[in-house]
C-alpha cells in the first residue's frame, strides 16, 4: 500500500478507490477479517493524510470467495446473505472512516444461470431488502456519500440480471423508487449501452423457444 501510495503521488494521482479484499486479506472468520481491514485501513488514512489523495469510493468484495458462488444479496441461504451484509457495514464503515466519497455495489456473483433454477421477482427482492439495510447503517453511521449501483452485463454472471439498459431498470424500479428520499443512486450503464449491439442472443432465443413450446 505504501507503494501504491507513492506512485498515485508521483503520477499526480488525487483519488483512490478499493475493495475490502484488495487492502485486507481475508481472515480465519469474520472477526479476524475486520480486524485485518482495521489495520490496513490505519496505513490507509495515515498515507491520505501524508500525500493528500483522497478516497473516491469503497466497496465490499462480495464476488471472489466460493461462498459467493449463488451470489450475496440474491443468494437462497440466508447465512450467505447475513455474511454478505456483515461485509458491506464493514466495507462502508471503512470507506466513512477514509472519508470516501461514495460507496459502490457491484452484484458480480448476483443474476443465474438460466431461467429454470431462479425467481427473478424474489431473487429482486431481497437485493431490495438488502439494500435498505445498507441505507439504514449508511444514515446510523452518518455517512454522507452517495450509494452507487454498477451494473455490468455477463460480467461474471451469464445473464447477469438481462443484459442491455433492461439490467439496471428493474433494479432501479425496486431499490431506489421505494426509498428515493434516502438514497441517492447512479446507476453505471456505459457497459451495458457498450455491449448492448453486440450481446448474443442465445438467452432470447431461448425464451422465445419456450414460449413457442408453450403455445
Amino acid at each position: 500500500m505504501e507503494a501504491a501510495f507513492e506512485l498515485m503521488s508521483k503520477l499526480g494521482v488525487r483519488y483512490w478507490t478499493f475493495h475490502d479484499r484488495d487492502i485486507a486479506p481475508e481472515g480465519a472468520d469474520l472477526a479476524e477479517t475486520n480486524r485485518n481491514l482495521d489495520e490496513l485501513s490505519d496505513l490507509a488514512l495515515s498515507l491520505q493524510r501524508q500525500t493528500g489523495i483522497k478516497c473516491l469510493w469503497g466497496t465490499a468484495n462480495l464476488f471472489s470467495h466460493p461462498r459467493y458462488a449463488n451470489g450475496a444479496a440474491t443468494n437462497p441461504d440466508a447465512h450467505v446473505f447475513a455474511y454478505a451484509a456483515a461485509q458491506v457495514k464493514k466495507a462502508m464503515e471503512i470507506t466513512h472512516k477514509l472519508g470516501g466519497e461514495n460507496f459502490v455495489f457491484w452484484g458480480g456473483r448476483e443474476g443465474y444461470g438460466t431461467l429454470l433454477n431462479t425467481d427473478a421477482k424474489r431473487e429482486l427482492d431481497h437485493m431490495a431488502a438488502f439494500f435498505h439495510l445498507a441505507i439504514a447503517h449508511k444514515k446510523n453511521i452518518g455517512f454522507t456519500g452517495q450509494l452507487l449501483i454498477e451494473p455490468k452485463p455477463k460480467e461474471p454472471v451469464r445473464p447477469h440480471r438481462e443484459w442491455k439498459g433492461s439490467a439496471a431498470a428493474p433494479q432501479c424500479h425496486t431499490f431506489v423508487q421505494q426509498a428515493w428520499e434516502t438514497l441517492t443512486c447512479i446507476v453505471s450503464l456505459p457497459s451495458l449501452l457498450c455491449a448492448a449491439a453486440a450481446a448474443a442472443c442465445d438467452l432470447d432465443v431461448f425464451v422465445a423457444a419456450l414460449q413457442q413450446t408453450k403455445q
